[in-house]
């Protein structure tokens, strides 16, 4: 919505990750607390080419051109995006 807010000639990719990396096994302890199941997960060697370090996001373009900021981190956003997912199957059932 801000892009339509804010047009410039061309596209645009910009970088919307999280401002300090998280591991994906953060992310599965955030998913567990969030949906309060305990994930089953099987260890496996990490596939040819996978990245092994990931590094610093920088918001300054998006900042720049949309005037946009993050307002929520990964555990409050995947809280969010877990609760519309149950409001959603709650409306369509």
């Amino acid at each position: 919505m801000l892009a339509l807010k804010h047009p410039f000639g061309g596209f645009e990719e910009f970088n919307t990750g999280a401002m300090n990396s998280t591991t994906l096994n953060e992310l599965i302890d955030v998913a567990e607390q969030v949906v309060s199941k305990k994930a089953i997960i099987q260890h496996e060697p990490p596939p040819p080419g996978d990245a092994h370090t990931v590094g610093q996001p920088s918001y300054d373009k998006i900042t720049r051109i949309l005037g946009w900021q993050p307002k929520v981190g990964v555990k409050e956003g995947m809280q969010k995006v877990f609760d519309a997912y149950l409001e959603s199957t709650r409306r369509a059932a």
